[in-house]
């Protein structure tokens, strides 16, 4: 399968700009992170983002069920979806800081599953049934020629079972560069067909760089301190 680069944004105001950067530089796709406690609101950024550039994919990566009714979710995705038609993808998962942030565990992967099955759906112009009071309800467009746009669907996967979900009911899955027994473990899983998205950060080294320097520090400690977070966090 062929390789493709992406980038990962944190939310914040300047980064449909950095969106447009990306895109002049080459990058396939722009993933913005779906935590709404730390980040501006990541459907307003592509958004933004979307009224800048004409070319590069744009995702949300991950997005957690629970922090928004599925309704609501399938009908931001749409929006930006219609300012960007064919370049919107979403990855969802079971959470990190989008749910540790509200003290609430990563969710079960049967809600996971419902999640992504609810999204499918309403994007696609089907009913699904409202949490609150179990009513059916689909998107109605009042410009009628919004949609549905095509909106590939990744499952997050760092554990088997959401690995199997990924291969059952994803477009693509998407896990960390850091995973237990290497990448090649997730792609045995997952088959040759599924497209596999790595989450990677880091930082390039100069040359004569000390490994401890002040840039190197500033740029890769953030992500230890969220790195630390999760193991404290996580049973």
């Amino acid at each position: 399968m062929a390789i493709e680069i992406s980038a990962f944004f944190a939310p914040t105001r300047e980064i449909p700009l950095h969106i447009r950067l990306a895109e002049e530089l080459g990058f396939a796709r722009a993933w913005c992170y779906d935590s709404p406690l730390l980040y501006d609101d990541v459907f307003a950024t592509l958004a933004r983002a979307a009224e800048r550039t004409s070319r590069i994919g744009l995702g949300v990566g991950v997005l957690v069920p629970g922090l928004r009714a599925p309704v609501v979710t399938a009908s931001a995705l749409n929006t930006v979806a219609a300012l960007a038609p064919g370049r919107v993808a979403v990855a969802v998962g079971a959470g990190f800081t989008g749910r540790f942030t509200l003290a609430l565990p990563p969710v079960r992967i049967a809600r996971l599953a419902g999640e992504i099955a609810d999204l499918r759906t309403l994007l696609a112009g089907g009913e699904v049934a409202h949490a609150e009071g179990g009513a059916s309800v689909l998107l109605i467009r009042v410009s009628g020629a919004d949609g549905p746009w095509p909106v590939p669907i990744y499952v997050s996967c760092r554990g088997p079972r959401a690995q199997a979900l990924a291969r059952a009911a994803g477009d693509g899955a998407m896990t960390g560069i850091f995973y237990p027994g290497g990448l090649g473990v997730v792609r045995e899983a997952l088959g040759n067909d599924i497209p596999l998205a790595v989450h990677a950060v880091g930082a390039v080294r100069g040359d004569d760089e000390p490994w401890d320097s002040p840039r190197l520090q500033a740029t890769v400690g953030p992500v230890v301190a969220v790195a630390f977070h999760q193991f404290a966090e996580q049973p």
